[in-house]
């Protein structure tokens, strides 16, 4: 593998392991700033708490984790753990991705009124970013 290539799939991985840092980074905010307030007076208390609270942070520190993980793939020796979890990622953003399109979000979330949209562009991004390092770690030998 040239050393151009091999520049073009750790950008690749290190933008996808930068926008899902963003993106768990956000979800910290997204319980009281992200979603509007009158939406979330409507829930009952003990479901807030479950399914908005705890499952919004939840989700927030699996994304960082996945982050770390990522941006730790270019300084990796060559391993086959890290291809199989490159591997796996482009199955999670891939599967996210198609959940987005069969349920668009259509709430607004941090004042963007229809984030349908750009969640498919940064869905499809990150996706691409997984699948250019899992490819490049395959074709590399690092399987």
């Amino acid at each position: 593998m040239t050393m151009t290539a091999s520049r073009w799939i750790n950008l690749a991985t290190r933008v996808a392991g930068m926008m899902v840092l963003a993106i768990g980074l956000a979800h910290f905010a997204l319980p009281t700033l992200g979603y509007a307030t009158a939406d979330l007076a409507v829930i009952p208390d003990a479901q807030r708490e479950h399914f908005v609270f705890l499952g919004t942070y939840s989700i927030a520190f699996f994304l960082i984790s996945f982050a770390v993980m990522t941006l730790f793939a270019r300084l990796e020796t060559p391993r086959r753990e890290m291809t199989v979890f490159l591997g796996l990622m482009v199955v999670v953003w891939t599967a996210r991705l198609v959940l987005e399109l069969i349920y668009p979000v259509e709430l607004p979330l941090f004042f963007v009124p229809k984030p349908h949209p750009m969640l498919i562009v940064t869905l499809t991004i990150i996706a691409l970013g997984y699948a250019v390092g899992f490819a490049g770690h395959l074709r590399s030998g690092r399987a």
